[in-house]
């Protein structure tokens, strides 16, 4: 992804406004501290561009260095340079909270225009929301600066369209859709109940250990049978163990990218269940090592959807690609 478009999964319900923020206490905080921080700054470069913001960040830097300063210190910098008034930008990136889901009306091509109505689910939310018109032979990209629980648009594009997606490049702090969203381990670390299942009893202990370093919801060991009951399950092995496991449970096989390494993580979502697979080397001793020292590191990796580890260093890590939906537009 190129930007950082919020999965609401990671939330919790917990969000708070980033004019809050002092430090990270759980991952909903760290997608907010971090993520919509960053994500202020994109959206920022976006509306003054990019000449009046690297100004702004140069100047700023030379009269704030070894200082303190506020994000009103920041805005100032930021007006001066681009000769804006920023004032209602600042106070919706730090005083909102929520992200908009944004959902598209049917769109129609006349021949000459492009007719769109998109809602979003936040009326009070302002964006520079860019959409991209795809033809057959090119994809052409375009931008609307809206509010309001819905808002229509026309565009001229140069090629006769076939589909349009809203914000392809996840470049604006926004609620993903389902098929947007591939699963990844913060899903895990922010459920609330998480049912542990070790498939070898001698790594139990270690097991739990290395769940409660870094989960921030309850943790319970429980039978197979208990588990697959569960919303959100664990599970530790060996690599011939676990193949076995996900076989008899019908829930896809260990995927290539995880192959590499003694020690491999990665996400499941099944269409009821979430799924993470903790996948150890066959020595018991080595097992349990790795699990004390990686238990620790996955806090910092939860925005991947696999991680592979070699003597408790991080190896490879990544998320399978996932795209924005598509739709049709209809001629008329």
């Amino acid at each position: 992804m190129a930007g950082y478009a919020i999965d609401k999964r990671s939330l919790g319900g917990e969000e708070q406004a980033l004019s809050s923020f002092r430090s990270r206490h759980h991952v909903a905080s760290a997608n907010v501290g971090y993520g919509k921080a960053a994500m202020l700054f994109l959206a920022l470069r976006s509306r003054i561009g990019k000449e009046n913001f690297t100004a702004a960040l140069r100047q700023f830097w030379l009269h704030y260095q070894f200082k303190e300063a506020s994000f009103n210190d920041l805005r100032l910098a930021f007006e001066k340079s681009s000769g804006e008034d920023l004032s209602s930008f600042f106070a919706q990136w730090l005083n909102q909270t929520g992200a908009s889901r944004y959902s598209l009306n049917p769109a129609f091509f006349d021949g000459t225009k492009l007719h769109l109505t998109i809602g979003q689910s936040l009326p009070n939310q302002s964006m520079h929301l860019p959409l991209r018109v795809y033809s057959a032979e090119a994809q052409e990209d375009f931008f609307l600066d809206h509010t309001g629980k819905q808002f229509t648009a026309l565009l001229t594009p140069g090629l006769p369209p076939l589909t349009l997606a809203i914000d392809p490049d996840f470049k604006v702090w926004r609620a993903l859709a389902p098929e947007e969203a591939p699963p990844i381990l913060r899903e895990a670390v922010v459920s609330k109940r998480l049912a542990l299942l070790v498939l070898n009893d001698k790594l139990t202990t270690a097991a739990l250990a290395f769940t409660k370093a870094f989960a921030e919801g309850e943790v319970e060991k429980l039978s197979i049978r208990q588990a697959m009951k569960e919303k959100f399950v664990i599970v530790f092995g060996t690599a011939q163990a676990l193949d076995a496991w996900l076989a008899r449970s019908k829930l896809p096989p260990r995927p290539t990218s995880v192959s590499e390494g003694d020690t491999q993580v990665w996400m499941i979502n099944p269409p009821t269940q979430h799924v993470l697979v903790v996948s150890v080397p066959d020595q018991e001793d080595k097992a349990q090592l790795s699990l004390a020292t990686i238990g620790k590191r996955l806090p910092h990796l939860t925005r991947y959807a696999w991680v592979t580890f070699e003597n408790g260093q991080t190896l490879h890590r990544g998320t399978w690609p996932v795209a924005s939906p598509h739709t049709l537009i209809k001629n008329k």
